[in-house]
């Protein structure tokens, strides 16, 4: 159940800060471009957390929404600014390639381990 509740967590982390992202900076101009960077950290902190898979699916939902709400044509997944999509896309692979490299969730406090004899 806890670990569910985690998985579901780290996705809405994801999620939620691409949401707030696209609705704040929308009509910024130029500073749209900093909001894949922006959210690549919750993704780093969402891996360390909750675990690499749902920051993966996380950073691919929070693509999803800065293709189709953040950059324009607005509510198409074809973005037509050649340095957008070229954001978006080292977005989605630095996303992948350092959640693959952080090492796993950190373990809870006071959890009992077991011992090989």
């Amino acid at each position: 159940m806890i670990r569910t509740l985690k998985f579901m967590a780290g996705i809405a982390a994801c999620a939620a800060t691409a949401a707030l992202l696209t609705t704040y900076l929308r009509d910024v101009g130029t500073i749209r471009l900093a909001a894949p960077a922006i959210c690549l950290q919750v993704v780093i902190a969402t891996a360390l957390l909750a675990g690499r898979i749902p920051a993966l699916i996380g950073a691919l939902l929070a693509d999803l929404m800065f293709a189709l709400w953040l950059f324009p044509p607005y509510g198409t997944a074809w973005v037509s600014d050649p340095t957008e999509r070229v954001v978006l896309t080292l977005f989605l692979i630095a996303s992948l390639v350092i959640t693959m490299i952080l090492p796993r969730p950190w373990p809870r406090v006071g959890r009992a381990t077991e011992q090989v004899e």
